[in-house]
């Protein structure tokens, strides 16, 4: 194992990488890099920069920042922008730690594989999404996310994901979203969320946990569109509608819901729980459930226009044959 320094032992970084073997260290002096870089089939590789101080500039380039096709590659402290993408990452067990990625045409950062970590990480500025992957197992935590159309959003399977005290504020669109079908296991914990149009949007999947979030968007705080889902102890204030549930066999419990136009839990499914949540200050309803075989209980509704409508179904819906309707 050696410790190559770029540019004392190599006049670029990519000239470092290719010379380097197994559980070598790249350590990279200060400075602006007009380079893309390329970790292909490389194992145990660690890039080390001091936070801000290395910075990646792709003007004039059309390429990506970072692309890696390799696993166990650690990069810590660069500062990536201007390219197409800032990172673009197929494999395992990578890590990311202290990177900014800004102003980029597309992602931020992206990529396919399982048991990576994307850690204290600065995504600002990308015109596409900050990070999109596909994969299981992957970490994403303490983040900051910014003006970008979306934050973190799973456009590939991916199930056992971990969502853990990210900040992201000024998003076009959501702000944490799972798009892919069959996506299920993961877990949503302690982000912060403010000024964006969605805060947690889950399309489809199964058996997801939603807790201690804060959010503050304009059109939905959460919205949930599976099955079995534990939505519980979040903040959420200010948002046209709070919780937006489409969902069977749920938990929905100890969410404070404060001061939004529409609906504070508006909820369309069956076989549901809803408890010990506080909803106030809707300028419409505060719970309204459509479905069948819901229960509610224990949840304090104040301030609202309405505060609770059930309509109970007994029974699921059934489409009659056209050639039945007359």
């Amino acid at each position: 194992m050696s410790t190559l320094n770029v540019p004392h032992h190599y006049k670029t970084i990519q000239a470092a990488i290719n010379a380097a073997h197994s559980g070598d260290t790249i350590m990279i002096k200060p400075g602006i890099y007009h380079e893309s870089l390329q970790i292909i089939k490389k194992e145990h590789l660690y890039l080390l920069a001091h936070p801000g101080s290395v910075i990646l500039d792709g003007e004039n380039q059309a390429n990506i920042g970072i692309e890696i096709d390799s696993h166990h590659i650690q990069i810590q402290g660069v500062q990536i922008i201007n390219f197409i993408a800032g990172i673009v990452s197929i494999g395992n067990y990578n890590t990311f730690y202290q990177i900014t990625c800004a102003n980029h045409q597309q992602s931020g950062i992206s990529f396919i594989g399982h048991h990576n970590q994307l850690l204290h990480c600065h995504l600002m500025d990308n015109k596409s999404s900050a990070i999109s992957f596909s994969g299981n197992h992957n970490i994403f935590k303490a983040n900051r996310v910014q003006n970008c159309s979306r934050g973190v959003v799973a456009l590939g399977p991916s199930c056992h994901n971990y969502f853990i005290k990210n900040l992201l504020t000024h998003i076009e669109t959501y702000a944490l979203g799972i798009v892919s079908n069959g996506s299920k296991h993961h877990i949503f914990y302690k982000n912060t969320i403010d000024d964006s149009k969605y805060g947690i949007l889950v399309q489809n999947g199964s058996s997801q946990l939603v807790k201690n979030n804060i959010s503050h968007c304009h059109a939905c705080g959460i919205l949930i569109g599976h099955n079995q889902a534990t939505i519980c102890q979040n903040t959420l204030k200010a948002n046209e509608t709070g919780l937006d549930l489409y969902t069977d066999y749920s938990e929905i419990t100890g969410n404070t819901i404060q001061s939004g136009h529409q609906t504070g839990i508006n909820l369309n499914g069956s076989h549901n729980k809803i408890s010990q949540n506080v909803v106030v200050h809707y300028n419409s309803i505060g719970i309204l459930m459509n479905g069948y075989h819901n229960l509610q209980s224990h949840n304090i509704l104040q301030g609202n226009q309405i505060n609770l409508i059930e309509n109970d179904l007994k029974e699921p819906l059934i489409d009659v044959p056209k050639d039945l309707e007359d």
